[in-house]
């Protein structure tokens, strides 16, 4: 959160001495606009291989071969790399962007 901080702090200062007071306008509104598309992004990222976990682990899955996709399965183990890659995306990655928004 320091260094998320520390950019929200240092960039419209840059910004000003580099080029002017009339720049911050413009730069304020990308950063907003952009950070909250990130945080939509990866909220729905990790949610959706969250989701998918725990839909494989309801038994509900049916592979290539018309089996259930239990733990063990190739489908359940991609399911668990999904949730380990998108659980940083749902629960930690958007609310560090939401603290850049909010200080914007």
């Amino acid at each position: 959160m320091i260094a998320s901080g520390a950019l929200v702090i240092l960039s419209p200062l840059v910004l000003v001495f580099a080029f002017g007071p009339t720049i911050i306008a413009g730069f304020l509104q990308g950063a907003i606009v952009n950070g909250v598309k990130m945080a939509i992004s990866a909220a729905n990222t990790g949610g959706a291989g969250d989701h998918d976990k725990k839909y494989n682990e309801s038994g509900v899955m049916i592979d290539e071969n018309g089996k259930k996709a239990i733990k063990g399965s190739d489908i359940y183990k991609a399911a668990v790399v999904g949730d380990t890659v998108g659980y940083p995306y749902f629960n930690k990655f958007y609310r560090r962007i939401n603290y850049f928004d909010y200080n914007m």
